[in-house]
This record gives structure tokens, sequence and C-alpha cells, in this order.
């Protein structure tokens, strides 16, 4: 990788070694990045790993070794429900002009999405969000692309979970920009069991932190003011 160029975007994924599918999915998402990416000196890929997962480990240093924009961490596991915290600490030592939250079964469909981002590269306060491509889920997004800059005003990339809470901020206030042209689905691994239940996922109890939602509002507010 060139380092005298800046990186477009940080793709920032948090996995682990799954009981049945293993690295499936996480190798299928990394083949598909290769081979949708216009320029690989473009974009860095960021990984967290849980604490002691040693076959995490060996796949990890393989891939760093291939590839000089490869990068990851191991850090205590905090579950499911942690991927707030695994995503703010990855946001901590991400590079690139956008930061794309992604899960490790996401899928990559659109070539050259990375130079579709030079679009968008001064929203620096809007939280974009690529084409879902499912019908399924009409709320939301797996794979939401956060500006640099907007993580450093907010300070994270958002509570878990992090579309949800986004979702609620623009019924309040614009934050998201729809990106329709650059697709990134989301696909379960195939396996039922590797599926988090409700309980798993703590969605039946969430709560928004209205508080937070105006400091965020406040701080955007003022940044775009500023202009």
């Amino acid at each position: 990788m060139d380092k005298s160029q800046p990186l477009i975007a940080s793709i920032n994924i948090p996995t682990y070694t799954r009981p049945h599918s293993k690295f499936f999915a996480f190798n299928r998402l990394i083949g598909q990045i290769q081979d949708t990416v216009s320029n690989p000196d473009d974009i860095e890929i960021n990984v967290k790993i849980d604490d002691g997962d040693t076959q995490a480990f060996d796949v990890m240093s393989t891939y760093a070794q291939t590839y000089s924009n490869f990068h990851f961490w191991s850090t205590p596991t905090l579950g499911y429900r942690g991927n707030s915290h695994y995503h703010d600490f990855l946001a901590s030592k991400s590079q690139g002009e956008f930061i794309l939250l992604s899960a490790d079964d996401n899928l990559f469909e659109t070539k050259g999405w990375d130079k579709l981002l030079y679009n968008y590269v001064d929203k620096t306060t809007w939280f974009l969000k690529p084409c879902h491509g499912q019908e399924a889920y009409t709320n939301g997004n797996l794979a939401p692309l956060m500006h640099h800059r907007l993580f450093e005003l907010v300070g994270h990339t958002g509570p878990y979970p992090a579309d949800w809470f986004w979702d609620n901020i623009q019924i309040w206030y614009p934050i998201q920009w729809p990106v329709p042209e650059i697709r990134i689905l989301h696909s379960w691994t195939g396996f039922p069991e590797e599926t988090p239940t409700m309980a798993e996922m703590g969605k039946e109890n969430l709560v928004l932190d209205t508080n937070e939602v105006r400091r965020i509002i406040g701080l955007i507010d003022a940044e775009r003011h500023k202009r």
C-alpha cells in the first residue's frame, strides 16, 4: 500500500471462530472486498478478534502477512451485544475517510464501490447508508458508513444496535444519506445454530438515550453551521 495516499475507507469487522461455519463467511467477505475494490490502496481492513481465540489469530496472521492493509487486534469478548464496543475500538484505529461498520457475514456486490465514495467526501456529518438490497430489511443497515469526522465529533460509532440508534436520530434530525449505488447485503452463515436469539441480541428491551441523541444533534448542528 502506498502510505503517501489517503485512504477512502476503513472496513471494520469484528469476528470470531464460529462454532459451525468457522471462517467461511469471513473468508468469503475478504475475497469479495478484494474482488470489488477498484484500488486496494484506497482501503484498509481492520479486524477485532477475541482474546484466546487461537484459530482466529492464526487466520488473521495469515491475512496480515498477505495484505499490507490488513490489521487485527485481540480484545476481551463482550458477546454479541458488545458489537458497539468492538466498532468503537476499531474506529479509534481507523485511518480512512469513511468507517464502514461491517458484519463478518456481509456481501459486497458493487464493483468499484471505493471510487464511488469519493462523491461523498464532503458529507462529513452524515451517516451513509448503502443499499441493503433485501426487502426483508426495511429499517436499519448492517453496513453503514460513518465519516471519520462524524466519529471524531460524536466520540463513538453508536450504542448497540447502531442502525437502530441512528435511525432514531434520523426521525428527529437529518443524519442519513442514502447511497443506493453501493450494494452491501447481509447473509447469515447458513447455520441456524449461529443465528443469534432475541435474548442474545437484547433487542426486546431497547431504551433510547434521548440525552445522547440531543447531544449528538447539537454537535452536528453546530458543525454544519460553521460552513
